[in-house]
């Protein structure tokens, strides 16, 4: 129960909440040996509520648990446990090891759509990364998530696709500044509290894009007064606060 509810926390950005949870789950795991083996969902989750609150060592740290026993008692699922550490590495600027992290294209055996669908948009974040373009990969992912992904991972990778296409000039800015304001207000309205940060930041990309330096300016003011205890979804800090800063230089 206790998993499960730190789940549902992890997907709305409370990721403090969270780990209260996983926390009291691994105090109840070493009082009793029975539980020794049982745990890799807890290690997991913790690995990810560490890397999405930039706790990298520890984060890793819990990777390192988790996905050795994944090799040895979920193969299939290996190229999803390391995928989600890939993410740590693309965060912290260790390209390389973010590459070796993630399966080939074809490469996700059993695992559902999503699975590559997400290892498609990394790929993407990458390039851009590196000042290189994206080419069709946030579209391939959009196209790929499939219907039986968290609400989550659709938004964070709508998200994307509407920055990357966007980005590209004023007029697509206007359009796609729309649809991301739709998933901002339904995250909001449903207590997504992560993808709301996501998409406020994104309208206020797309805003500056577009020329609508009033609205770009209310999103960004509505991202400084965002709650602590409510963290954007797949945004690393130091890139929300860095995204952020750029965004008020060039609003003056």
């Amino acid at each position: 129960g206790s998993k499960n509810l730190a789940v549902n926390h992890i997907d709305s950005g409370e990721l403090d909440a969270a780990m209260a949870l996983l926390d009291a789950a691994e105090r109840e795991r070493r009082a009793h040996d029975a539980l020794q083996g049982i745990n890799h969902l807890s290690w997991n989750l913790q690995a990810i509520a560490f890397r999405d609150l930039g706790r990298y060592a520890e984060s890793l740290e819990r990777f390192d648990v988790a996905i050795a026993v994944t090799a040895e008692q979920l193969p299939a699922r290996l190229p999803l446990d390391r995928l989600h550490r890939a993410w740590l590495w693309a965060w912290i600027g260790q390209w390389a090891r973010a590459q070796q992290n993630l399966a080939a294209n074809d490469d996700y055996g059993v695992l559902p759509a999503w699975v590559r669908a997400r290892a498609l948009q990394l790929r993407s974040r990458l390039a851009q990364w590196r000042g290189l373009p994206p080419g069709d990969l946030p579209e391939r992912a959009r196209v790929e998530v499939g219907d039986g992904a968290l609400r989550t991972v659709h938004d964070s990778i709508e998200i994307d696709a509407a920055l990357a296409s966007g980005l590209q000039s004023p007029s697509a800015a206007v359009a796609l500044h729309g649809r991301v304001l739709v998933l901002r207000d339904r995250a909001r309205k449903d207590g997504y509290f992560g993808a709301r940060w996501a998409a406020e930041l994104a309208c206020a990309r797309l805003a500056v894009q577009a020329g609508e330096h009033d609205a770009a300016r209310a999103h960004v003011q509505a991202c400084r007064q965002r709650p602590v205890a409510e963290v954007p979804l797949d945004c690393a800090p130091g890139h929300w606060w860095h995204a952020l800063w750029r965004l008020s230089q060039q609003l003056g």
